[in-house]
């Protein structure tokens, strides 16, 4: 890992000159979030633990969103971006490592997602009286979880997209996709329950449900943190051994 933390400094300066890579993962949750606030959410709900649905539907929904907007679309998109420019390729004949090059793109979003989880949970709770996690441990236990099998899929992602496009059309359906079968756009007692299992495995939706659970004051189910290690595992050796520098 030589040079990593000179790698990881480029890197940030890299996404910090891309406008829309900030603006969309923080702004488009945010914005979701102020219309949950401003629609009339704040009624204590009895099946939420007494909650209101905002704190207890809205603020996992978006939080979950950022965390997947960066690790899914964000992060691969800029290797493949690399990869199609020729940079990739004369990095294969330094002293570069894969693994140092996707650690130091996996360093930089995080550093962004952390900054757009602060800013939701800012707005959140300044403007529409957000309630802490009842169960905080549980609630930042998903957080992690939930990010590390985001970024493990956008580093396969990474590894495999030949062409810019080609990452943020993998990375938007991947996001989508698991978005819509894991209850971000309707809950999931709302979804066919065959569709409403599978989004139970899928990154969003286990990250999703953990961090509901944990929110409501209930400890997260073994099947939703066991999918997010599982996706992890799986995802990160994938990306280790597919990855290539052109």
């Amino acid at each position: 890992m030589t040079g990593l933390p000179q790698m990881t400094v480029v890197e940030a300066k890299m996404v910090w000159r891309d406008p829309a890579g900030l603006l969309i993962p923080l702004g488009l949750p945010l914005l979701i979030l102020l219309m949950h606030g401003m629609g009339g959410q704040g009624e204590l709900v009895p099946e939420f633990g007494g909650l209101s649905g905002f704190d207890a539907v809205a603020v996992p929904i978006a939080l979950t969103m950022i965390l997947a907007i960066v690790g899914m679309v964000n992060l691969p998109s800029f290797l493949a971006g690399y990869r199609k420019h020729g940079v990739l390729r004369r990095l294969s004949v330094t002293p570069a490592k894969p693994a140092a090059l996707l650690l130091a793109q996996v360093l930089v979003n995080l550093g962004l997602a952390t900054v757009g989880l602060v800013v939701a949970l800012a707005v959140a709770r300044l403007a529409f009286d957000l309630s802490a996690p009842r169960e905080l441990g549980w609630a930042a236990l998903a957080l992690v979880l939930g990010a590390a099998a985001m970024y493990a899929v956008g580093m396969l992602i990474a590894a495999l997209a030949p062409s810019v496009n080609a990452a943020i059309a993998i990375g938007l359906v991947a996001f989508l996709g698991t978005m819509a079968a894991g209850g971000g756009f309707l809950p999931a007692e709302h979804l066919p329950g065959w569709l409403a299992t599978a989004g139970e495995f899928t990154p969003y939706g286990a990250a999703l449900q953990a961090l509901r659970d944990a929110w409501i004051g209930e400890a997260p189910q073994v099947l939703h943190l066991a999918a997010l290690a599982g996706v992890t595992v799986l995802a990160v050796s994938a990306a280790a051994r597919l990855f290539r520098w052109e």
